[in-house]
């Protein structure tokens, strides 16, 4: 029985899917502990956490967030305090 020839991943996709996977982790932990700024700036900006957010990643919260906001999904106060957080050393 002949082998199935295998499909060519897009890796293009792969790396989409991950940015948005990243970027919905990102935001959802965000939005959770967004009343405390030093949490928040943990998150994204210490550099002794290795987990924290590049500029590129960064960029892609803040765009969904700002996406989320407009569309009415996040309250205003909530994406203010984030950003707070993020500029708060």
């Amino acid at each position: 029985m002949p082998r199935k020839k295998k499909k060519p991943v897009n890796l293009e996709d792969k790396r989409k899917n991950r940015r948005d996977t990243i970027t919905n982790f990102y935001l959802n932990r965000l939005t959770e502990v967004c009343n405390d700024p030093q949490q928040v700036w943990k998150l994204t900006k210490d550099p002794t956490n290795i987990f924290r957010l590049n500029e590129q990643e960064l960029n892609d919260v803040l765009t969904e967030l700002n996406r989320r906001v407009s569309v009415g999904e996040i309250d205003p106060q909530v994406r203010n305090k984030i950003i707070q957080g993020i500029n708060y050393q």
